[in-house]
């Protein structure tokens, strides 16, 4: 069974998530931290065989008891909320990551389908997807329904992206948050008082966290908030060269639905899990033949 640790993970205040999703995962968050959530009962084996597999060049999934043929694809899930370690409820961006590592270094895989279905999460889990981005021998194609913040950032490093219909996929809420919360009353009325002193010599440590729980935030958004944002704008506006700025809301939080989203230059394409398949052939054909001449 997966076993329930990193939970500290899931503590970090920097956010690069969706408001509609920041809100659906706070309650689930909340309830896995005072040990409060039912944990479920499948196996790894069960859970790990949903998260990623292979399917053959005509799509169809492949038992995993047997050899993996040649042109096979691999197919991982990146579904909820995101965090950099996993634990007993969630999957974190080491072990999809460690996943997608595995299947790039098959030789009889062509390729890698990426499926998104998140509203994004910490700003953490991101760096570990981009890192395997460029490092990859192989294309990466992404087929999501929605694909918000941190999971938009992932996808915009895939070769090709695909919404995978035009009813409920969305795509955006470029941006970074922040969520803090003070205890001080709280304590104090309860009769407690809490001292928090820095050395002489250390003026600065903590300073825009200690100022932003007593609602100045300024210095937390310009050390940490707006650094952020603008390290996600800038890979975007690299990552997605067909990206129109001119789009209002575009790089500010906005969210968009499929249509939209194409003409904003989000994804490449609408379509359906085959047509990522064959996008993967298409792509792996061409790598093959410019690696071979």
């Amino acid at each position: 069974m997966k076993v329930n640790n990193n939970l500290l993970s899931m503590l970090d205040s920097m956010w690069a998530i969706s408001p509609a999703a920041y809100y659906e995962y706070l309650p689930l968050f909340a309830n896995i931290l005072t040990n409060s959530a039912v944990e479920g009962k499948n196996s790894d084996r069960e859970l790990s065989a949903y998260v990623n597999y292979v399917v053959n060049e005509y799509g169809e999934k492949i038992d995993p008891s047997t050899q993996i043929p040649q042109n096979s694809i691999g197919v991982v899930h990146l579904i909820g909320p995101m965090i950099k370690y996993g634990n007993y409820w969630f999957w974190g961006a080491n072990e999809l990551v460690a996943m997608l590592d595995y299947l790039d270094k098959d030789p009889n895989i062509i390729g890698t389908l990426l499926k998104i279905d998140s509203g994004g999460g910490s700003v953490k889990a991101v760096a570990p997807f981009l890192d395997f981005f460029a490092r990859k021998t192989k294309p990466v194609v992404s087929l999501a329904d929605t694909s918000a913040s941190a999971a938009l950032w992932v996808q915009s490093g895939t070769d090709y992206s695909f919404a995978e219909n035009n009813i409920t996929a969305q795509f955006g809420s470029v941006g970074v948050m922040a969520h803090l919360m003070s205890f001080a009353k709280y304590y104090e009325d309860l009769g407690i008082k809490e001292y928090v002193i820095n050395s002489t010599h250390s003026e600065d440590k903590n300073k825009s966290f200690e100022l932003a729980l007593e609602g100045k935030f300024d210095l937390i958004r310009d050390e940490h908030l707006d650094p952020l944002a603008l390290k996600f704008q800038s890979d975007l506006k690299t990552n997605l060269p067909k990206l129109d700025l001119n789009v209002k809301g575009i790089l500010t939080g906005k969210m968009f639905y499929a249509d939209d989203a194409l003409k904003a230059g989000f994804i490449n394409a609408i379509g359906t899990e085959i047509q990522a398949i064959e996008k993967i052939k298409e792509l792996a054909a061409v790598q093959s033949f410019i690696n071979n001449n």
